[in-house]
């Protein structure tokens, strides 16, 4: 009903089955955007999970994350990788295409995305490494948007990381 999560349980790299091929954690911490929660401002719809275990990411691996300037992002290929609604449940998918578009607050890419998907990261390879440039938000006929990781997101997420 468009309220707020209460509890999340993370389960990396679900594929459908149970036990799921890693293990399973609670979040320590749940926090979304203010301008998203208290004027529902779509620029701001993006939150934070916090997990308490600092061994996940040597376990499994990490994302890195970066504000793009927009003369590096026509054409550029990104990807997603989420859990889409229509498709077995747990089970997760991946797409990738062009940017096409940009503004401050939003990439649009052409790949498709479906419901469930929201909050998926939108990255791109730097050699061997996987950056996010957006975090998946929306989808539409004309092409699915991210919200950007602006330097007001990437400062939040490093004092979260504690970096």
């Amino acid at each position: 009903n468009g309220g707020g999560a209460s509890a999340i349980t993370i389960v990396p790299g679900s594929n459908g089955s149970y036990p799921p091929p890693f293990s399973m954690w609670q979040a320590s911490g749940i926090e979304a955007h203010p301008n998203w929660v208290n004027q529902g401002d779509k620029r701001f719809d993006y939150g934070f999970i916090g997990i308490d275990d600092p061994t996940i990411g040597t376990q499994l691996g990490w994302f890195g994350f970066s504000v793009v300037p927009d003369s590096n992002i026509p054409n550029l290929i990104v990807n997603i990788a989420g859990y889409p609604a229509n498709e077995p449940n747990g089970t997760m998918w991946f797409n990738s295409g062009r940017i096409v578009g940009q503004d401050p607050a939003f990439l649009t890419y052409m790949l498709d995305t479906e419901a469930g998907e929201s909050g998926s990261p939108c990255f791109w390879y730097s050699g061997e490494d996987r950056i996010v440039l957006a975090v998946h938000a929306y989808g539409s006929s004309t092409g699915n948007k991210g919200l950007r990781v602006t330097d007001e997101m990437y400062q939040r997420i490093t004092q979260l990381r504690g970096f």
